[in-house]
């Protein structure tokens, strides 16, 4: 194949996916302090640091039938405590239905090309954030 196809969008030197967080930060940030996802948000100005060899290393131990980790001292597993000390992301609280849920936000997904949908979103026109822009960029944002 000659062009690669991406199953995520581009992380480094995404000067679009940067100046959009700046301005719905600017309008939302607040909101975002409040619903304690400020800082994961801020994580993604700089990406994640990996490394892919001990990812591939670590899949040694890693058992896809308990979703464990299998090491010499018994079986590991992430919880869901894990997960808020991590991220701060906390695993109590109210449950969001989204078949109880109206909305007149929806997504055209015929084009699928990341870039184009910053482009389709990002109203660079108006300082303001609308509620579909908001939510525009959250979905991007969680496909990082």
């Amino acid at each position: 194949m000659k062009s690669k196809f991406r199953t995520e969008p581009k992380r480094d030197k995404n000067e679009d996916y940067i100046q959009w967080l700046n301005k719905v930060e600017s309008k939302k940030g607040q909101f975002w302090k409040d619903i304690s996802i400020f800082d994961l948000v801020q994580l993604s100005r700089q990406g994640l640091k990996y490394y892919n060899e001990m990812l591939i290393a670590a899949l040694y131990f890693w058992n896809a039938s308990t979703n464990s980790l299998h090491l010499k001292r018994g079986m590991l597993t992430p919880t869901l405590l894990d997960v808020d000390g991590l991220t701060s992301l906390k695993p109590s609280g109210q449950t969001f239905d989204p078949e109880n849920h109206e909305s007149d936000i929806c997504f055209d997904f015929k084009r699928f090309a990341y870039v184009v949908f910053i482009k389709e979103h990002h109203n660079t026109e108006s300082a303001e954030v609308t509620n579909e822009e908001h939510v525009s960029f959250l979905t991007y944002w969680l496909s990082m």
